[in-house]
């Protein structure tokens, strides 16, 4: 779909994350007047924290981190942690960090009463049988490798870059995402704007050449060519992050047991938990069992998506184009998910 005015339009706005072997893409689904309302509400926050900033730490408006934006950016992990202009080592009171996750859950509730769909596409490294399934993988990626390098004599540098691009969960979760959208959004006969953060772990999305790919298969015509935005000025970038964070806190809880008797630790567990019950598990599409079949794909369609992400690498580290033509069958058979 080519970028074009549409009537009514739906925002599609996409975050990852990743958190001790989960990989994660956050999917937000937002209407024109859901986000109006969820601009004005979040505007209003984010003056009370700059003023509140400024007023807990008045040399603040020295710092060059904070001085180059309007207003501060809501940032899940920036108020979870407490890092960059959040940060405050010198306030006499040790709990100033608490006011952050005010904040934070401040910001959840406006997500809940704007209320947009919410999609939660994971890949997690600890679930039973993955160790086989990364096993067969990384023997595949070899098994391609060694063929390319004996029959086709690609150059080594271009072989490294082929094994860091399969070894990146996104490259799978990415096609995965798309392939989703795109049947949730034909069901309904819709056309949707595609955003992305244009931080520099998301440049990736770019580059993949994934719109080529999509495009060849005939899977992107109800989705625009993404819009790359700085989420400092994109409120739907903000809210999609501070929902990707705390959801993938609380699917690595749910996924490896922790033992860290620190309070802190366990006050942010409880918190994360509690907030995801709360604000984020009813817009959840992905949880809501009376959409899940939308949400979920076919065995035929995550097939799909693996020899996506096989033809994604291959193009992305370069190998020639009938290099390409005469392995991809292998590549497919390697590197089948299940």
């Amino acid at each position: 779909m080519s970028k074009r005015k549409l009537e009514n339009p739906i925002k599609i706005v996409i975050d990852e994350s990743e958190k001790g072997g989960i990989y994660a893409l956050g999917v937000l689904e937002i209407t024109e007047r859901q986000e109006q309302m969820l601009n004005r509400r979040f505007t209003a926050l984010r003056e009370k924290i700059k003023s509140r900033l400024i007023e807990r730490k008045p040399n603040i408006v020295y710092d060059p981190e904070f001085i180059n934006i309007e207003l501060p950016e809501l940032h899940g992990e920036a108020l979870a942690q407490s890092t960059g202009y959040y940060r405050n080592r010198k306030n006499a009171n040790k709990n100033y960090w608490m006011e952050h996750f005010e904040w934070y859950e401040e910001a959840l509730k406006i997500i809940h009463r704007v209320n947009p769909k919410i999609y939660f596409i994971h890949m997690n490294d600890h679930r039973i049988g993955m160790d086989s399934v990364i096993k067969r993988r990384n023997e595949g990626i070899e098994i391609t490798c060694k063929m390319l390098k004996e029959k086709h004599d690609v150059p080594d540098y271009i072989l490294d870059n082929y094994r860091s691009l399969l070894r990146n969960q996104y490259i799978y979760l990415l096609p995965r995402a798309m392939v989703t959208m795109d049947k949730i959004l034909r069901s309904r006969n819709k056309e949707a704007i595609l955003i992305c953060d244009n931080k520099d772990e998301c440049k990736g999305f770019a580059t993949l050449s994934l719109w080529d790919v999509l495009k060849e298969r005939g899977l992107h015509a109800n989705l625009s060519i993404p819009d790359f935005l700085s989420s400092i000025d994109e409120p739907s970038i903000q809210a999609i992050d501070l929902i990707t964070y705390v959801t993938i806190q609380v699917t690595h809880m749910n996924s490896v047991s922790s033992e860290s008797k620190n309070p802190g630790d366990h006050f942010k567990r409880m918190w994360y938990w509690q907030v995801y019950k709360k604000y984020i598990e009813g817009l959840d599409v992905s949880s809501n069992s009376s959409s899940r079949s939308l949400g979920v794909l076919t065995s035929d369609e995550l097939a799909i998506c693996t020899e996506m992400a096989v033809e994604l690498s291959f193009k992305s580290a370069k190998i020639p184009k009938a290099t390409l033509e005469n392995i991809i069958d292998l590549g497919r058979h390697n590197f089948r998910l299940g």
